[in-house]
């Protein structure tokens, strides 16, 4: 006899579908079979019959012969397949987990090569260093004048540029000018000279000379 659900043989002296599990009281109710009177024998007691139709496969569980597309042993009633929906997640998070591997692997594991480190020279440092100083040296240069003007906060000196400072024999030196209000609130430029000492920690005016 055929399921009429899933028209899956059913052997002889079984009591439900092997496959969709469907009851033999329901099989006969749908094909309109009269209810057998006599009571069947347990499960553990029914004999193994011969199945016609589809290939049998072994249950790992009872060693009972199954349709091999069962997915629950009709006999011992345990899972002996698994459903495509489980094997399409088990096979997905296999991925997950298996994919950084493969990616390690093709790209032999090896880090990005990093660009060498370069050590300026002895040289670059000392332009470095001086470079540095020109600038402190106008800025002290701006500092000094400042101090000599009778109104400071007038003072307008040339641009960075158009402040040449030079270093002479362990001395910096500067002429340049300012434009800035005097005594009698006049707005006049004055030349200047300055020399300078860069002593690491401070700055020392050595000499300063301006109107000529």
């Amino acid at each position: 006899m055929n399921c009429p659900g899933c028209n899956t043989p059913i052997p002889q002296g079984k009591d439900r579908c092997p496959m969709c599990g469907a009851t033999m009281g329901k099989i006969r109710s749908d094909l309109g079979l009269p209810q057998p009177e006599a009571i069947q024998a347990p499960v553990a007691e029914v004999k193994q019959s011969k199945i016609s139709g589809p290939p049998q496969k072994k249950c790992r569980y009872c060693a009972m012969d199954v349709p091999k597309a069962a997915i629950v042993c009709p006999y011992c009633r345990k899972a002996i397949a698994m459903s495509r929906t489980k094997k399409i997640i088990l096979g997905f998070f296999c991925l997950i987990f298996a994919l950084p591997i493969i990616t390690g692997i093709l790209s032999g594991g090896s880090k990005p090569p990093t660009a060498p480190q370069v050590q300026p020279t002895a040289a670059e440092i000392a332009r470095n260093k001086e470079a540095g100083e020109h600038d402190e040296a106008q800025e002290h240069v701006k500092s000094f004048i400042l101090k000599s003007l009778k109104a400071p906060s007038t003072a307008k000196f040339p641009g960075y540029s158009e402040i040449p400072v030079v270093k002479k024999n362990g001395y910096w030196e500067s002429y340049t000018y300012v434009d800035a209000q005097n005594s009698y609130g006049a707005m006049i430029r004055t030349n200047y000279y300055v020399k300078m000492e860069n002593q690491g920690d401070r700055w020392k005016l050595v000499k300063i000379d301006s109107g000529f």
